[in-house]
């Protein structure tokens, strides 16, 4: 059970990571080649067709599997990987979310653009971080 559950941990907290690293590395950049209607159009879009049930498996299942690993395994990397998981997460619905809330609601671009992604970049990090420590 437990090999299973540091498996499924493994790669939900991969693939996590992966798609917030091609997220900042591909999406973003094309994004802030944008007209200010465009951008705002296209990140809207982005937010709606992004919760659906499978990125929802992903983006819950990470940090609910990391974080239950340390029942099984206590190791500082498992625990390290468990805390920045949880801090993606956190970070996410703190600031992420409510970011894409503001910008639905006709937040100006200027004053959207530079806060989102820098919270992106710090769960981005955290992500990767805990995929590299569940791989350790």
């Amino acid at each position: 059970m437990a090999e299973l559950h540091l498996l499924g941990a493994r790669l939900l907290t991969g693939l996590l990571g992966g798609l917030y690293l091609g997220f900042a590395v591909a999406v973003l950049p094309g994004l802030a080649r944008l007209d200010d209607e465009t951008y705002v159009k296209a990140f809207n879009h982005i937010n709606a067709v992004i919760v659906n049930p499978l990125f929802m498996v992903v983006f819950l299942g990470s940090p609910a599997l990391a974080a239950t690993l340390p029942l099984w395994d206590r190791s500082p990397s498992v625990i390290a990987a468990a805390g920045l998981s949880l801090a993606a997460l956190i970070s996410t619905l703190v600031r992420n979310v409510p970011l894409n809330n503001e910008l639905a609601a006709g937040c100006p671009r200027e004053s959207f653009e530079s806060r989102w992604t820098r919270w992106h970049h710090l769960r981005t990090c955290a992500m990767v971080a805990s995929a590299a420590m569940l791989a350790w």
